[in-house]
């Protein structure tokens, strides 16, 4: 982004070296609370969600706003008593949800980066594997190439001096 020219307000660098949820709970914090200032109208996570070594998909995940769904038949709806209030439940609530979410991504991410990694290396050592097989059989072609030669020679020479 920054080669783009885009400005970026904050940065977090090598989180993947430690992922932990201290990371998640900090970079959660700082969104919520450029949310709640309004310096954001929108807080998009994009990620990569392990599916196996060799597959990931990128998945969209919108943290805030929260939009409610819609009720679908308000004579079956009950309506409870919190202790505390619905609001003190939700303000404790949400920004513990929404850090589990940035650090299961995180966590997400970094599964299937190593994935990558891994997949990446077995080929690079199938790879090397090949070439080598290859690279040996050219070696003993060339020995064997070079044995017949001398022995041609020795031969030839032999003859040479029977006559």
């Amino acid at each position: 982004f920054k080669k783009r020219g885009y400005h970026l307000r904050r940065e977090f660098v090598h989180i993947f070296d430690n992922v932990n949820f201290d990371v998640a709970l900090d970079i959660s914090n700082d969104l919520i609370d450029n949310f709640l200032l309004a310096n954001l109208d929108e807080i998009i996570l994009i990620y990569n969600e392990f599916k196996s070594v060799i597959q990931q998909r990128v998945t969209t995940l919108t943290l805030l706003p929260i939009i409610p769904q819609k009720k679908e038949d308000s004579a079956n709806l009950i309506d409870y008593i919190y202790e505390p209030e619905k609001e003190a439940v939700l303000n404790d609530l949400i920004p513990r949800c929404l850090a589990i979410e940035v650090y299961r991504a995180l966590i997400e991410s970094a599964a299937s980066e190593f994935g990558a990694r891994m997949t990446a290396m077995e080929n690079a050592t199938s790879s090397a594997s090949d070439m080598i097989d290859g690279l040996t059989l050219k070696y003993n072609r060339a020995r064997q190439a070079a044995i017949t030669k001398e022995l041609s020679e020795i031969i030839t020479g032999a003859e040479a001096i029977k006559k």
